[in-house]
């Protein structure tokens, strides 16, 4: 969540975490009232995604950012497509780092 449209600073950025760290815990605390039914499981995924195809405003966005159950899901759902994101570009790093390798042999012996 930017505040501004310029560049931001390191201070700004550490502020804007603690303000988004601050309101989160009070909707997992339950501080926070919810409205409307919880949005479906495919709908949290795209949202902890960051999908474009989301408009990020509308009941279901503020519902699932309002909402300690749908909160909990969503962060879990975060933290899920992180590590699978990470054990990708892991993936990929050690079959470049097999490739490049594989030809090093192939000039060598030839």
């Amino acid at each position: 969540m930017r505040l501004s449209w310029r560049q931001s600073s390191r201070s700004q950025d550490r502020f804007e975490k603690e303000i988004a760290q601050h309101y989160q815990r009070r909707v997992l605390a339950g501080v926070v009232v919810s409205t409307g039914p919880c949005p479906d499981e495919d709908f949290l995924r795209l949202l902890a995604k960051r999908s474009k195809r989301l408009e990020l405003t509308g009941p279901k966005v503020d519902h699932a950012a309002s909402c300690p159950l749908c909160m909990k899901r969503l962060l879990a759902l975060r933290q899920e497509y992180h590590q699978r994101c990470r054990m990708w570009i892991v993936a990929g790093m050690i079959a470049g780092i097999l490739l490049v390798g594989v030809a090093a042999l192939v000039i060598i012996w030839h």
